[in-house]
């Protein structure tokens, strides 16, 4: 995770991509403890400034503010970070004994996320996908909670 103080992070994600697209939605709705902003990988201006960043349109790509960047089952974990609802879940993922599983089930998420975004509902048409926004479920908080 960040040692450093970080003031927001950049979330560069797939827009093609029907799970990824539900996990930004996801992250969006959860609170943060540092700000997430998201942009897809596909975009120009995305390309051109985040081009040389490995990984991009490949895996989750996150950069901080300050232009570090993390990509992978690092960037999962530095999004977990953020949030509020994770304290102490991101050590304890990247700890000695966990970080080798934490990386296999990255691996194993990332390389089926197609068809994981299906059993999730997402829709995709063209180069964009949509969630379809379920009824609430009486006395949640949202749609996503």
């Amino acid at each position: 995770m960040p040692a450093d103080r970080v003031d927001g992070l950049l979330v560069l994600y797939d827009s093609r991509c029907p799970f990824c697209v539900r996990c930004r939605q996801w992250l969006e709705a959860r609170a943060q403890l540092v700000p997430l902003r998201f942009a897809c990988c596909h975009a120009p201006a995305t390309r051109e400034r985040f081009g040389a960043v490995e990984g991009l349109a490949e895996q989750l790509v996150v950069v901080a503010d300050d232009g570090r960047y993390w990509s992978g089952p690092e960037a999962f974990l530095v999004c977990a970070w953020a949030l509020d609802l994770t304290f102490g879940v991101t050590g304890f993922l990247s700890s000695r004994w966990l970080w080798p599983l934490t990386r296999a089930l990255f691996a194993a998420v990332a390389a089926n996320r197609a068809s994981l975004g299906a059993l999730l509902g997402v829709s995709c048409h063209g180069a964009e996908c949509r969630v379809a926004h379920p009824q609430p479920h009486p006395g949640a908080q949202g749609a996503y909670r």
